[in-house]
């Protein structure tokens, strides 16, 4: 992975954990995920810890609202 240090470890994104409007909780797992919150990619990336993590996830993605 570019960015990445040789051996560096980190935790990969499989799933997530949503609330349903009738409050019961759920888990989607998957394979590969495409981050397409627009303006709030930012924010929605913050959640998964990137920009917040070790190695190449200590850096944020840049995009916020104008």
């Amino acid at each position: 992975m570019a960015g990445q240090e040789h051996g560096e470890k980190h935790q990969k994104l499989d799933k997530v954990i949503v609330k349903t409007p009738a409050g019961e909780l759920k888990t989607i797992k998957f394979a590969y995920s495409v981050l397409a919150a627009g303006w709030e990619s930012g924010r929605i990336a913050e959640m998964a810890r990137i920009g917040r993590g070790l190695g190449i996830l200590s850096v944020p993605l840049p995009v916020e609202a104008r």
